[in-house]
């Protein structure tokens, strides 16, 4: 059933994929995630952290594992999952994007972001010397509001501060056959995060690149993780040998 190695977005850590992971051991598959620098046991003084730091810890994950994977990116976490694909794209078997931000060759994930806000972010993210922190009394609303209780409760206390500086970082990406490498993107149609809308342009970005639709919010791992899995698993992707042997 393949492998995958999940990668999350601003202010989370590798604990939301939890039951997505569940899923996708359940039909079979090899799932793990990772917290990148900055988060859970990676945790980086205000004013750290690079985004080559992020790509590194992605690569170092797929060289430990048996076979290439799927590297599956959830908002935030689009950037360094293509950015690790493009270095070395025998050493990965697909791009998954999740509600995710698809980088171009000499735009910043900053820049990316600021045409595709919702009404609802605003005034839901602070700016501070730790980074960028999402208010917990808009949490809610913003990120979770189809997750179900006590889950939804739970995550929020467990959001973390994200750092600016590979955010502010202009992205280069190695040229090469990485952008013929399947790609998938999962388009959640009621995201208060990013606009429906503009993960139509995110997906265009990815091109070739199949798109599929979740009725769910910017957490489809949490309010619908046997769906979001079985969104990964559908998925054709490349043959699970390294180097192409």
């Amino acid at each position: 059933m393949g492998s995958f190695l999940l990668v999350h977005g601003a202010c989370h850590g590798a604990w939301c994929w939890e039951r997505v992971i569940d899923c996708l051991r359940a039909s079979g598959a090899r799932a793990e995630a990772i917290d990148l620098p900055g988060h859970g046991s990676r945790r980086l003084p205000a004013g750290e952290g690079k985004l080559a730091d992020s790509v590194a810890a992605i690569r170092e994950a797929v060289g430990r594992l048996p076979e290439p994977p799927v590297l599956v990116g959830h908002s935030w976490g689009g950037f360094p999952v293509t950015m690790a694909a493009a270095e070395d794209p025998a050493a990965v078997a697909g791009l998954a994007y999740v509600a995710a931000y698809v980088p171009v060759e000499g735009q910043s994930f900053a820049e990316a972001r600021s045409p595709g806000v919702s009404r609802e972010r605003e005034g839901a993210i602070d700016r501070r010397e730790e980074g960028l922190v999402i208010r917990p009394d808009r949490a809610r609303a913003l990120l979770f509001h189809d997750v179900p209780e006590p889950w939804a409760t739970e995550a929020i206390r467990r959001l973390e501060p994200e750092p600016l500086g590979p955010q502010r970082e202009k992205v280069h990406l190695a040229p090469g056959p990485w952008r013929e490498l399947p790609k998938r993107y999962v388009r959640t149609e009621d995201d208060r995060m990013i606009p429906p809308a503009w993960q139509d342009r995110m997906a265009e970005r990815a091109a070739p690149v199949t798109v599929v639709s979740l009725p769910a919010g910017h957490s489809p791992f949490l309010s619908r993780p046997a769906e979001l899995a079985r969104a990964l698993l559908d998925g054709c992707w490349r043959s699970p040998s390294r180097g192409g042997d």
